[in-house]
């Protein structure tokens, strides 16, 4: 059984510098900004059931379109709306071409990967709703691969975060649960500190708003590690542990408040270790 590499989703292009984000219709209290704040208690909603829907972003005119190769989108009403969704892209906001288009199943965390690409514009179109259309996460642009982890551990691993009550002879009285945890700690050792380029090979975003050149060689693998750390910190963000035999666990997850990844071998290596918790919807 062939397995695949842990992927991380939390570089998006929305919320950055000179992007601009509307909204075909929304409702009150339900700003189309909420879809990229990596909350869970806020939202984006139209105002009717009625007609197409679109989330249209503009990224500006940078030098270099900014490229994607993902979409996610969760805590969304789609499944039970029966609605259709597409991602599409356009050079000049008038002819849009589709990147995909499909009918959510559910209502659970909906992942689309693609072959990279880079325009200006890009919407979400969203038709045939039953009710009116509900989005707390939609994020596109680039994903993060990083490896197979060199230690065992367990994707499914849980705590009910809970007040027991018992009496003084120990037999309970009463339970109060809270909420479920989920929780994935992933180590990577004897990481090369010396593989591949010293840049950022694999679309990062410079001060101006262009990509660097996408380079041949591999990027350390810390490099993308310490990247994410770096941009991303302790907000929410979804993890892939093995998409090829497990596609449907996706995760939003977020980072234990420590980091630390020791050198090793006189700095030639590294082992890396990643905490990380969320809540079970």
């Amino acid at each position: 059984m062939a397995w695949s590499k842990v992927k991380f989703y939390w570089d998006m292009i929305l919320g950055k510098g000179g992007n601009v984000l509307t909204a075909s219709s929304t409702a009150s209290g339900y700003n189309v900004a909420n879809i990229h704040n990596r909350f869970e208690i806020n939202a984006w909603k139209a105002t009717a059931s009625a007609g197409t829907h679109y989330i249209l972003l503009d990224t500006g005119t940078g030098d270099v379109p900014t490229a994607v190769d993902y979409f996610i989108m969760g805590g969304h009403n789609l499944g039970t709306a029966n609605a259709t969704i597409a991602l599409q892209w356009s050079d000049d906001n008038s002819a849009f071409t589709n990147i995909f288009s499909t009918q959510p199943l559910n209502d659970g965390v909906f992942l689309r990967e693609f072959t990279e690409l880079a325009h200006r514009y890009y919407r979400i179109v969203i038709t045939g709703c039953t009710q009116a259309p509900e989005i707390t996460h939609a994020w596109w642009g680039k994903k993060t691969e990083l490896d197979y982890a060199s230690t065992g551990f367990d994707p499914y691993a849980e705590e009910v975060k809970a007040s027991v009550n018992t009496s003084y002879a120990g037999y309970v009285t009463g339970i109060h649960t809270q909420y479920t945890e989920r929780s994935i700690d992933l180590k990577f050792d004897d990481c090369s500190e010396t593989e591949g380029t010293r840049y950022l090979a694999d679309g990062t975003y410079t001060a101006g708003g262009s990509i660097t050149a996408i380079g041949a060689t591999i990027t350390p693998l810390y490099e993308k590690i310490k990247r994410w750390w770096d941009y991303n910190g302790l907000k929410n963000f979804y993890v892939a542990w093995e998409r090829t035999n497990s596609p449907d666990d996706i995760y939003l997850t977020r980072s234990d408040t420590k980091f630390s990844n020791p050198l090793k071998a006189g700095g030639a290596y590294r082992d890396i270790a990643i905490s990380l918790t969320g809540r079970k919807a």
